[in-house]
């Protein structure tokens, strides 16, 4: 759906890594998980598979306390920690309704402030951003900004497959100018304009007798004395452009003229975005014009325009925020999509759709606080980790609806000191909880080297994966657990009392007529046996 080839690209490629990765996950990765359970249950290390662990003390007192869960004696000891944290937290949740209320405030108010701080987002590029930190590139561009006169951006204006003899034409064209120079970013007419230079030199009276001399000239032949003048020449030469395979100088095929832009702001997008837009409506309507003054022009060619080296850049500003707000919107709607596949309930879709906006707000709020903009290299790093923002968070409420309907891995003790409401999210924690916490600890560790890269287009990187992750981690570790304790979401799964003994009555009436019919029949296949006796 995307605009912009580059992106269109990406999300190709992108697609194309995760199908082949899933391939593996449900192939090869499956037979290394079972490898590495033969080698916890043999009890061999994980990075010298030759040898076996010694049994410890430490590890039976852990065996006793995580008995009914899936942590063994080869769990580590990250592992055994964090398993700890998670069921502090538990009760933590279990006991105090005010913490959990004051942990979903915290959360949602983190996220408002965010909403405000992406807003304030701007979309920029600046190119030293692409060089280390202490290149003298950096201290060249200061220098230079702080001593020099800024530069002002420059455009060119085309004129092409139209008969510039024409007077309509010539006219049309002056219009052209006119109509740009018009434009607040253009504060002056062009110092040099070839038909404005080409009419003076025509019409001049000092010219008076080249005048006369010309009058019964054809265009292409006054055009020739203008450019045999060596100061018109080594001006306007390189401007206009002739077809040589005639005779002569030959008719003129296309011209343009130079235009500054020294209006603005070299740092001011919306400045420059705005210009690109104007500058492209009015050469659209002069192009109607043209058509409706019944000048030929060829069909799907603007006969009129503009164009900037840095209208590439400033295309891509117009488009980014765009592609952004596309792109989220899209990719929101897949993870419902799939959330609502896996688990068809809708309370659990409004749970993993507010998290997912929250942490997509929590991270432009970071971008907008550690002074990063918009721009080609931080927009495709929010893409690629929007994959990021809903697994932590979805592994973790799947798991606890899951586990709803399975048997619980807590032992009976553990049960009695957990009210049951609490018991799901106990044992979801307990299981998935140390998982989620590996795979986010080992994203972050994937990124580390970007930490200390010394351009600053790498470390905006690092920050936005790091923000993904660990708002992510934070969103499915603390804010969805404490949603899920405060409310119940299994009302339509349980069952109340009254209907577990309307259930119960009506097993025992149907095996007390199932006991009868078998006594019944087992009557008459005696009868019958005797009958055939007799």
């Amino acid at each position: 759906m995307s605009r912009v080839p580059a992106m269109k690209n990406f999300y190709i490629y992108a697609a194309t890594c995760v199908f082949v990765d899933f391939i593996y996950q449900i192939s090869f990765f499956v037979a290394l998980l079972y490898m590495n359970e033969k080698r916890k249950a043999q009890r061999r290390y994980d990075w010298l598979f030759c040898f076996k662990q010694k049994s410890t003390s430490s590890d039976s007192t852990f065996d006793d306390e995580a008995s009914g869960s899936d942590f063994d004696t080869t769990s580590t000891a990250f592992e055994r920690k964090g398993y700890k944290l998670l069921r502090w937290y538990c009760n933590l949740l279990e006991h105090y309704a005010a913490i959990r209320a004051g942990i979903i405030v915290v959360f949602i108010t983190f996220a408002c402030v965010s909403v405000y701080g992406g807003s304030k987002l701007r979309v920029a590029f600046d190119i030293t951003s692409l060089v280390p930190s202490k290149s003298y590139i950096n201290s060249f561009v200061s220098a230079l900004e702080s001593y020099s006169e800024q530069d002002a951006y420059t455009c060119t204006a085309f004129f092409r497959d139209v008969d510039f003899s024409s007077q309509v034409v010539q006219s049309q064209m002056n219009a052209y100018i006119d109509e740009l120079v018009d434009l607040p970013q253009i504060t002056s007419y062009p110092p040099h304009f070839w038909l404005q230079d080409f009419q003076n030199f025509t019409h001049a009276s000092k010219n008076a007798s080249l005048s006369s001399s010309t009058t019964n000239s054809s265009f292409e032949e006054q055009l020739d004395m203008f450019l045999d003048n060596d100061y018109y020449n080594v001006l306007y030469s390189n401007l206009i452009v002739r077809d040589t395979s005639t005779n002569g100088g030959g008719a003129m095929t296309e011209s343009a003229v130079i235009l500054s832009l020294d209006n603005i702001d070299l740092k001011n997008v919306r400045d420059q975005v705005s210009f690109l837009s104007s500058q492209e409506e009015i050469s659209r309507h002069f192009d109607k014009t043209l058509q409706s003054l019944g000048v030929k022009t060829k069909p799907d060619r603007m006969p009129f325009f503009t164009f900037s080296e840095d209208y590439f850049m400033w295309e891509f500003y117009a488009v980014a925020v765009e592609e952004l707000l596309l792109s989220t919107i899209a990719s929101v709607l897949a993870v419902a999509v799939i959330t609502f596949l896996f688990i068809p309930r809708i309370s659990v879709l409004c749970i993993v759709m507010l998290s997912v906006i929250m942490i997509y707000m929590d991270v432009l709020g970071l971008m907008y606080w550690a002074g990063f903009s918009i721009n080609p290299v931080t927009l495709i790093a929010i893409l690629m980790s929007i994959g990021l923002m809903v697994d932590y968070v979805l592994h973790v409420v799947m798991r606890c609806f899951e586990h709803h309907k399975q048997q619980p891995i807590m032992t009976t003790s553990q049960e009695n000191d957990v009210p049951k409401v609490h018991v799901d999210m106990y044992d979801c924690l307990s299981t998935i909880g140390i998982s989620v916490m590996i795979g986010g600890a080992s994203t972050v560790l994937s990124t580390i080297p970007l930490a200390f890269s010394t351009s600053e287009i790498f470390f905006s990187i690092f920050v936005i994966f790091f923000g993904f992750v660990m708002f992510s981690l934070m969103h499915g570790l603390i804010f969805v657990p404490a949603i899920l304790a405060s409310f119940s979401f299994h009302n339509d799964d349980t069952k109340t009392a009254s209907e577990d003994e309307d259930e119960s009555a009506q097993e025992v009436v149907m095996e007390e007529e199932d006991s009868s019919i078998r006594k019944e029949t087992t009557a008459v296949t005696i009868m019958l046996a005797a009958l055939h006796e007799n």
